[in-house]
């Protein structure tokens, strides 16, 4: 082997080596931001309460900031410094719409629920649904930064067309819902976290690959968009029915959550909700 040729060989090693320094910086970044924004000590809660509720909506933070830029790493190199270029334009705009997704997540879903002041308490109901959609709201990104075409319009347009969207599946899921799901993540019901941010993630999936994929105009995506948005809520919330029969003959999913609260139940009906939305994706 000669020696350009080793080089080429060794030259995606530390390329990647440079994506993660960049995608970890913007991770602390953020870090920052929301350790100034929070009313509280988010290290101290961590290091020394370990409060798991903390963990939870950080480790979904960072996920998603994960998630969303790797969007603009898929398609077509177009040389090393442009695809940095763009990788760190796509980082800005995943962070600034991450904490977009924050304020929606804090005053329009469990809007009952103040949730710092929950989170702080340990309440990880409320960190497993920050979590999922932090997830979520991070494969949307992921699906506008993918394909060809667009400009940065695209991906600010369907993040709030997802976030709406996201909205609406809960308050649909909470409608449907014989027991109060509000009033549950409100008490620390973690099994009622956990159900609410396993279908927010389950959406997120169908929601990324419907977005993913060349640009061909807006009336068309949009149209696409909409089609696959009510296609993956009206079959993820038919799917927990289907599921709650053929994975739990011997209980109720509303047994599990409101009474016994059995997280290990919930972990398998929304490990089975995110597979269908994984298939449902793949056909999309």
């Amino acid at each position: 082997m000669t020696v350009n040729e080793l080089i080429e060989s060794v030259a995606p090693l530390w390329q990647s080596v440079v994506f993660v320094i960049v995608a970890l910086v913007f991770m602390y970044l953020l870090k920052l931001w929301h350790d100034w924004r929070t009313p509280f000590d988010a290290d101290h809660e961590l290091d020394d309460r370990r409060n798991l509720a903390v963990g939870l909506r950080r480790a979904g933070l960072y996920l998603a900031v994960a998630i969303g830029m790797s969007g603009a790493l898929t398609g077509p190199s177009l040389g090393f410094v442009n695809d940095l270029i763009e990788f760190a334009i796509d980082g800005v705009l995943v962070v600034v719409l991450l904490n977009v997704a924050r304020l929606v997540s804090d005053m329009l879903m469990v809007r009952k629920v103040g949730h710092d002041d929950a989170v702080a308490q340990g309440n990880v109901a409320v960190g497993l649904v920050e979590a999922g959609a932090y997830i979520a709201a991070g494969l949307i990104l992921y699906g506008s930064f993918t394909g060809e075409g667009g400009d940065l319009w695209n991906p600010i347009v369907f993040f709030v067309l997802g976030q709406a969207v996201l909205l609406i599946l809960y308050e649909l899921y909470q409608w449907i819902t014989p027991f109060h799901v509000t009033e549950e993540i409100e008490k620390g019901n973690a099994a009622a976290g956990l159900a609410v941010g396993g279908i927010l993630t389950a959406q997120g999936v169908i929601l990324s690959a419907s977005i993913a994929g060349p640009f061909v105009s807006w009336t068309a995506d949009l149209v696409s968009f909409a089609i696959s948005a009510l296609t993956g809520i009206i079959l993820l919330l038919a799917c927990r029915k289907v599921i709650d029969w053929l994975f739990l003959p011997r209980t109720t999913l509303q047994i599990e959550i409101e009474r016994d609260r059995n997280v290990a139940a919930i972990a398998l009906t929304e490990g089975m909700i995110i597979a269908v939305a994984i298939i449902i994706s793949a056909v999309l």
